[in-house]
C-alpha cells in the first residue's frame, strides 16, 4: 500500500509534478498530478465496468464516504482560511487515517482507483497548508476533482439522481451526523472540534440532498425542510444532547419515512 511506501512530498510548481521519498531509500520518483488527466483518463476508459459492478449498497457507502470526504475538505478550508491551522490540519488527515479503509477496495476490481484514491489522500494529509498555500490549493482542487468524477464513474448519476438512493445517503449523514455530536461535546480538545465541525456540516448536506428530491410534494418538503432548520438553530445556541437527540432522532424517522411518499409520487 502507498501508506507503507511513502513518507515524504515535496512539490515542484514549475514542474507540476510531485516527487515522492521512498522509505528507507532517500531515493525519489515524480508523479505527475496534471489536474483532472492522472487520477482519472484511466478510469474513463472503463467507466462501465465500474458501475455494472458495484451493487447499490456498495454505491450508497462510496456516495457516504465522499460525502465524508467533501466535508472534511470544506471544513479544512474553513478553518485555514480563518488560521485555525491544528483544526484543519486533522480535517486533512482525516480522509486517510479514518475514511480510506472503510471503503474497503483494496482486494475489489478498482485497483487503479483504490491506489490513485488512497495517494491523493494521503498528499492531502501530508500537505503544509500554512506554508504552502499554492500546493495546498493544487491539492485541494485534484482531489475535490478525483472525489466528483469517482462519484460519476463508481456510483453513477442514475443512482445518485435516485430519490430512495437520496434519502437512504441522507440517513446515513444524519446518524452520522448525530455520532460526531455526542463524540465532541464529550470533551474540549482539537478533535472535539473536528467531530462538531462534521456533525453540523453533514447536517447542511442532508438538507441541501433532501431540497434537491424532486419527487416530493411541497407540504412534505416544507415540513422536513423546517426540522433542519430548528435543529441547526438548536446547535447554533448550544442545546442539551438530550434535545439535540430528539430533535435529531424525529428527523432521521421523518426522512425514512419519505420513501413511501416518494412511492407514491411515482405511481
Amino acid at each position: 500500500m502507498f501508506t507503507q511506501q511513502y513518507e515524504e512530498f515535496k512539490y515542484i510548481p514549475t514542474c507540476g509534478n510531485l516527487v515522492v521519498k521512498l522509505k528507507n531509500t532517500g531515493k525519489t520518483s515524480g508523479i505527475s498530478v496534471m489536474l483532472g488527466f492522472l487520477l482519472v483518463s484511466t478510469l474513463m476508459l472503463s467507466q462501465n465496468a465500474y458501475a455494472e459492478e458495484l451493487s447499490d449498497d456498495t454505491k450508497l457507502k462510496l456516495a457516504f464516504s465522499f460525502e465524508q470526504i467533501t466535508g472534511h475538505i470544506s471544513n479544512a478550508v474553513q478553518n485555514i482560511d480563518s488560521k485555525n491551522y491544528e483544526v484543519g490540519k486533522l480535517h486533512l488527515a482525516s480522509p486517510i487515517t479514518e475514511i480510506y479503509d472503510d471503503l474497503d477496495l483494496q482486494n475489489t476490481s478498482y485497483p487503479e482507483f483504490d491506489k490513485k484514491l488512497e495517494l491523493v489522500l494521503i498528499l492531502l494529509k501530508n500537505i503544509n497548508p500554512q506554508t504552502d498555500k499554492q500546493t495546498f490549493a493544487d491539492i485541494m482542487g485534484l482531489t475535490s476533482s478525483f472525489i466528483s468524477d469517482g462519484e460519476s464513474l463508481l456510483i453513477t448519476s442514475e443512482s445518485l439522481d435516485d430519490p430512495n438512493f437520496k434519502l437512504n445517503l441522507i440517513s446515513k449523514l444524519l446518524i452520522s451526523a448525530q455520532t460526531e455530536y455526542h463524540n465532541g461535546v464529550s470533551e474540549i480538545s482539537y478533535d472535539s472540534i473536528v467531530c462538531l465541525e462534521n456533525s453540523y456540516s453533514s447536517i447542511i448536506r442532508a438538507n441541501s440532498l433532501f431540497l434537491d428530491i424532486d419527487d416530493l410534494d411541497s407540504q412534505h418538503t416544507a415540513s422536513i425542510s423546517n426540522q433542519f432548520t430548528d435543529l441547526l438553530f438548536a446547535m447554533d445556541n448550544g442545546m442539551p444532547v438530550e434535545m439535540f437527540d430528539v430533535l435529531m432522532d424525529n428527523l432521521i424517522h421523518d426522512v425514512d419515512d419519505m420513501h413511501s411518499i416518494v412511492a407514491l409520487n411515482s405511481v
